[in-house]
Order: structure tokens, then sequence, then C-alpha cells
């Protein structure tokens, strides 16, 4: 069960595009929905590093964490009080409704944009108070892996306190993804999966 904060905080966020501190190059958005801005299909090659799931397991990013499933991943640390909890309100909805909504498998994932202090310990009891399931890892690692996996989604912000809310939806195995800066309804989200899974 979410706790009712969270739901408080979605309230007072909702509309909220997020303080533009991710660095980005892209090109405009090709659509802006529910206060978050979709941008055109890229292509984003999984760097093949060891990442750390909550219970503290090394995992191969693309062969174990991510298998042949579609991806969606957002971008965290749990001490934020900020957007994240928002974020996370909106991947439990997903999480929820993926099993049934998306005729292939979906994989969720929730990478720490703080990898020096959130530990695997801290990323299990983020998962548990978010109500993650079994197909929703939060994941860690090293600081130099996880800056690179960072590098690679185009994910890393200036000032972590400030950084947009961020989703990448898609497919590891083509390497194609969609990503929406902001909070996008769950609705949206499976759209794309079913778009992905077509």
């Amino acid at each position: 069960m979410i706790p009712v904060r969270y739901f408080l905080i979605a309230l007072l966020a909702a509309g909220l595009g997020g303080g533009g501190a991710m660095l980005m190059n892209r090109s405009a958005a090709v659509e802006t929905v529910d206060g978050a801005r979709a941008f055109p299909m890229e292509v984003i090659e999984l760097p093949d590093i060891a990442v750390l799931d909550g219970e503290g397991r090394a995992l191969s990013l693309r062969k174990e964490a991510v298998g042949d499933a579609l991806l969606v991943v957002n971008f965290n640390f749990t001490t934020c009080e900020t957007i994240c909890p928002v974020g996370n309100v909106v991947m439990k909805a997903i999480d929820d409704r993926a099993r049934t909504e998306v005729p292939m498998p979906v994989r969720l994932l929730s990478i720490t944009i703080d990898p020096a202090r959130d530990t695997p310990r801290k990323m299990r009891e983020a998962a548990r108070e978010a109500g993650a399931s079994a197909q929703w890892l939060w994941l860690t690692g090293a600081p130099a892996d996880i800056d690179l996996l960072l590098g690679r989604f185009d994910a890393r912000a200036a000032d972590i306190q400030f950084h947009d809310p961020m989703f990448l939806i898609g497919d590891a195995r083509s390497g194609r993804f969609r990503r929406i800066v902001g909070l996008p309804k769950p609705e949206r989200v499976l759209e794309e999966l079913r778009g992905f899974a077509s």
C-alpha cells in the first residue's frame, strides 16, 4: 500500500513539468500531454554493466535486470521528498496494470541518481514503501557504473535536488525508447508500451 503522503504530494505536484535540471541535448518535444513533454523516438544502447538490486545482488543490466522485457525506467534517490515520490506513484500504477494491459513482459527500473548514498538496503526499503512488485527493480551500484548508465540515458542531473522527473519507455533489444519529461499519466505510458509490443 502506498503511503497517503505520496498521494498528497502527487496532488500538490500535479501539472509540474520539473525544474529543468536534467542535462539533455534534445530536439523540441513532439507533443505535450498532462504537463509532460514527449520526445521523438531515440536509440539507446544499454551498457553491459553490473548493477545492485535491493538485496545487494550484482546483476548484469542487460541480461539479468532487463532480459527480453519491455522497459520503463525512471530516476530517483531515496532521500528525495519532492518529485521522486510522485514519480513512484506513476510507477506503482504502471506496475499494477502492466501485467494485464500489455501483451509482453514489462520490467520497471528505478535507478538512483545518488549511488554514493543509496545502498541496496536503502533501495530495498524504498521499494517496499512504494509497494513495488518483483517486476519493478530498484537499482544502485558503483558510482562510476551508475554515472556511465546515467550518461547513456542522458539522465545526469546538475543538482539532484532539482532533477526533472523523466521516464524512458522502450525495448532494450532494439534500443528504441520514447523519453517523457514530466509526470505522465500511467495510461500514457501503458499506451506507449502497447505500441512497442505490437
